[in-house]
């Protein structure tokens, strides 16, 4: 009804054990203190729940917006991710370290919606150095994402140090910047493993190509 507070559930108090098993006064004070204290822990949940939506689907948008361009294939995003995430796992890499993976994999290209990057374009359609200096300011001044930050800047860096944009090499380059070079390299080669096999120890470091080579992976 109007004018008053909407009700998002209900508290039911039976079988009181006392001697009358009768409800007070005080009972149900202690119970109004409860509901309400209910109440605040389930609307936080739902807003919690409500970000976590806005989230992925603000990602979801992201991949769109690159896959639309012609410098990206429908579904590469996505096959990267989930390649980087099976790699992740049979590396043994921490739970909570797989959240900043997937995004950033899902997102590594995302420097190449900034116009900057378009002016770089090579005769290729590439734009070498820009799209990934570009993707890692993009993802920067967000918190959720500002894990993503490193991988996406350094994951065309090679382990030999001849990648970029900054010429790092073996285990400067960050973890998941190593497995993402991989699992994008897999996708771009037709999901042919010799490919990845035939850089190891020049592009790729050599210790995640020899688990990439064992692990059976899903044509996606």
């Amino acid at each position: 009804h109007e004018g008053r507070a909407e009700e998002i559930g209900v508290i039911e108090v039976i079988n009181k054990l006392s001697d009358p098993p009768q409800f007070t006064a005080e009972d149900q004070r202690i119970l109004s203190i409860f509901a309400y204290q209910a109440a605040i822990a389930l609307r936080n949940a739902k807003a919690a729940g409500d970000r976590r939506n806005f989230f992925i689907n603000a990602i979801e948008v992201f991949i769109e917006a690159m896959e639309s361009t012609e410098f990206i294939t429908l579904g590469h995003c996505m096959r990267v991710a989930r390649s980087s995430i099976g790699i992740s796992h049979e590396l043994g890499v921490e739970h909570d370290d797989l959240h900043d993976l997937y995004y950033a994999s899902a997102l590594h290209d995302i420097g190449i919606l900034d116009t900057r990057c378009r002016q770089d374009l090579s005769p290729r359609g590439v734009c070498p150095e820009s799209h990934a200096i570009l993707g890692a300011e993009t993802v920067r001044p967000i918190n959720l994402l500002s894990g993503t930050e490193p991988m996406i800047r350094h994951h065309h860096e090679a382990w030999d140090g001849s990648g970029y944009p900054d010429g790092i090499s073996g285990m400067d380059i960050p973890l998941g910047a190593r497995i993402l070079a991989i699992a994008e390299a897999y996708d771009e080669a037709g999901q042919e493993k010799d490919v990845i096999a035939a850089k190891s120890g020049c592009l790729f470091d050599p210790e995640i190509v020899d688990v990439f080579l064992e692990m059976e992976l899903l044509s996606l």
